[in-house]
């Protein structure tokens, strides 16, 4: 929820979703963005001092 918080406040769009089966068997949250969004997402994140696991671009549909 974190991350949702500092995505819109850095004004990167994008959802929070299920992670897709695709990255992970598990279950768990991740921000949907499109991959042009991928340095202005990084920025927002580091900015607000939060960490993250890892980037992943995946083709949904």
């Amino acid at each position: 929820m974190a991350v949702e918080a500092a995505a819109r406040a850095g004004g990167v769009p994008g959802r929070m979703i299920p992670v897709p089966q695709t990255v992970s068997a598990g279950c768990g949250l991740a921000w949907c963005a499109s991959a042009e969004e991928r340095d202005a997402l990084v920025q927002a994140l580091e900015g607000a001092g939060l960490a993250y696991e890892a980037l992943h671009e995946v083709e949904l549909y």
